[in-house]
């Protein structure tokens, strides 16, 4: 099955993407939603600001998480960690979402300190796109 084509920008026909300032919540979810849409989308800025990094990195123990289901066959799953100034308040956090969910696409908040959102947090450390580039560490076990 063929991918849909891309949309046409500036009345050509683009394939890649190179977002400058692409640390900044402004162009971060902008690129996000790019990469979701099929485009290629590479990047650039000097520093990740703290949140962004949170919210692009790998998942360790967020307070809450952000889950996108499989979408048909077009979108994977996967999973974001909310970052921690957000995650203060249960009011912030319900708010990024909606704005998400607006800027970005469905999006499923989930609270990690249940039975139910820990599981889902053990699979989103799994799944998480950016926990595909880490290096997975290996239990050596070693008697002499």
């Amino acid at each position: 099955m063929r991918p849909a084509p891309l949309p046409r920008l500036f009345d050509r026909e683009v394939r890649h993407l190179h977002c400058v300032g692409v640390g900044g919540m402004g162009v971060a979810p902008l690129a996000i939603y790019l990469a979701q849409l099929g485009y290629t989308v590479s990047g650039e800025d000097d520093a990740l600001t703290g949140p962004v990094r949170e919210l692009l990195g790998p998942i360790d123990n967020p307070r809450y998480l952000l889950a996108r289901r499989r979408i048909w066959r077009i979108f994977r799953e996967d999973y974001f960690a909310l970052p921690e100034i957000l995650a203060r308040k249960k009011e912030f956090a319900e708010m990024f979402a909606k704005k998400w969910r607006r800027a970005v696409g469905p999006i499923e908040l989930v609270y990690t300190r249940t039975a139910e959102g820990r599981r889902l947090l053990l699979r989103a450390r799994i799944h998480s796109l950016a926990g595909a580039f880490q290096k997975r560490g290996k239990r050596v076990s070693c008697w002499k």
